[in-house]
């Protein structure tokens, strides 16, 4: 049984919140609700395993913010001994930022073939851990 946890350009574009560290177990900072959310799930079953997720990568406004959101999302999972997708290895970035791609809705947001696509490589990224 596997959950999966993506994080994202949502969760970065707020400066209001602070992203935290890895240490931070309150829902006060990014990385604290980072915590509360596998702590949740853990709390209601251990028969999971937890794929924690990075964000895609962007660039413009938000780029600095992810990049620290992704570095401390991989080292959280380190710590706790979850997988880890790097969404910003994912083949998709090459398109990612422009709406006239065909595989995003705004630039930002995927369409369905931006999700076939995104699908394909968790698939690839799940196989490497678990050897689906």
């Amino acid at each position: 049984n596997l959950i999966t946890l993506a994080f994202g350009i949502n969760d970065a574009s707020s400066n209001d919140v602070s992203i935290g560290t890895i240490n931070d177990t309150t829902s006060d900072t990014v990385m604290g609700a980072v915590y509360q959310c596998v702590n949740y799930i853990y709390s209601q079953t251990k028969k999971v395993q937890i794929v924690l997720c990075g964000t895609t990568r962007q660039s413009g406004t938000w780029s600095t913010r992810l990049a620290d959101i992704n570095e401390k999302l991989k080292a959280f999972a380190e710590k706790y001994k979850l997988a880890f997708v790097d969404m910003t290895e994912c083949p998709i970035n090459q398109y990612n930022g422009t709406s006239s791609d065909g595989l995003t809705t705004d630039g930002t947001h995927f369409n369905d073939d931006g999700y076939i696509l995104l699908g394909q490589y968790m698939c690839g990224q799940l196989s490497k851990y678990y050897g689906y």
